[in-house]
């Protein structure tokens, strides 16, 4: 990144071209082009499910969406810094899921180390908290307490790798109120099989493995119908593969879905834990497949989508046929064809940047304190 103000030297391409030769060119294109042929053998063109006609499911769909933590209230003082969170669930096939939840986290709360220094006696003591005490103002919170009691995940299983700093911390909380919110979905609707989805792959970092162990055992326990749909991912990005996946599916006419082969996932990710859930110390539980809502299309990956399915759900094809059919049959020209109802929910749950400003008027509207009204200015 250069200084305010600096510009790039536009000349010197040749000094640059002088190293690389044509050797080393030749090379690397066989390599590419060996990459390719591997790459190219891994799919099983059968392995693809074309929907002529779907006559949908019984099946409901609900979806789930999360903001908050990149929103914060006073973002350069952290001594006085909070997040807003909220998460919510839409369907347009029953007439309610569950009422919206809404999370204030005080970071004060949570890292006495910001005021530790003022009481150099207490520092220790302040800075020896143990897990309960850290977050006794987040998990206190009877929404949260029931989530912990049905999955039987611990303070423990959450760790402590999540107060490296004030983000890492935020989206860790975040997260862990999506699954919260999300087992109360599937403790409310399982006996309909209602298709939850949620924003992002079936993943949690930031915690121990214990709480994912626990958390796949809860959702397996209930064969529940969980999918993470993916507004991106490391395969579509992935130059290489991307092709080799285009080469597959551009002649094929119909909506369609595939199991995205593991040789690919393979190579496009860099370590295994990051996509098999299968490998000691994974933090994920979904096996990707990418589906296309409509037929053909003017650009070659419009309206694909990503989706984890569930590991439980490995091998059931009747039912993730089914799963997809259900999501299939949602899709809307209205969103760029995307899934409506998950457009819609996103909107639902989404903060805007004006409503974090007005909230920091208005707080500091209702300061008395002169230690505070000295930084106003600075705020503002």
């Amino acid at each position: 990144m250069g200084y305010n103000g600096e510009k790039s030297n536009p000349l010197g391409a040749d000094n640059f071209l002088q190293l690389f030769n044509q050797s080393d060119t030749k090379e690397t294109c066989d390599i590419i082009n060996d990459i390719c042929n591997n790459l190219a053998k891994e799919l099983d063109k059968n392995s693809i499910k074309r929907f002529t006609k779907y006559n949908g499911s019984n099946n409901k769909l609900i979806t789930v969406s999360v903001d908050g933590g990149n929103q914060e209230i006073f973002r350069n003082f952290k001594e006085i810094s909070s997040s807003i969170i909220i998460v919510n669930s839409k369907s347009d096939d029953l007439k309610e899921t569950l009422e919206p939840f809404r999370l204030a986290l005080q970071y004060k709360n949570f890292f006495p180390k910001l005021y530790s220094f003022l009481n150099k006696n207490n520092q220790d003591k302040e800075l020896q908290q143990t897990n309960a005490e850290k977050y006794k103002n987040v998990f206190q919170n009877d929404y949260i307490k029931v989530f912990m009691e049905k999955t039987n995940i611990t303070l423990d299983d959450i760790g402590t790798a999540c107060f490296f700093n004030l983000q890492t911390f935020t989206n860790t909380i975040r997260d862990i109120i999506e699954w919260a919110y999300i087992v109360q979905l599937v403790d409310k609707f399982r006996d309909i099989k209602a298709v939850i989805v949620k924003d992002g792959r079936l993943a949690q970092s930031g915690v121990e493995t214990t709480f994912i162990d626990k958390l796949k055992a809860y959702f397996n326990k209930y064969n529940a119908y969980i999918i993470g749909l993916l507004k991106k991912n490391a395969v579509f990005d992935d130059g290489l593969a991307s092709v080799i996946i285009l080469s597959w599916i551009e002649a094929i006419e119909e909506s369609f879905y595939f199991k995205v082969p593991s040789g690919v996932m393979d190579y496009v990710y860099s370590n295994k834990r990051q996509w098999d859930y299968s490998v000691d110390n994974s933090k994920v539980f979904g096996i990707r497949y990418f589906g296309r809502l409509y037929g053909k299309c003017f650009q070659p990956f419009q309206s694909m989508i990503a989706l984890d399915i569930p590991y439980y759900l490995e091998n059931k094809e009747k039912e993730i046929h089914e799963i997809i059919g259900t999501i299939f049959s949602h899709k809307s020209v209205l969103y760029n064809g995307s899934i409506s109802v998950i457009s819609e929910s996103h909107i639902k749950s989404s903060i805007a940047y004006s409503v974090v400003k007005q909230i920091e008027n208005e707080l500091l509207n209702k300061i008395d304190s002169k230690a505070i009204k000295n930084v106003i200015k600075y705020i503002k």
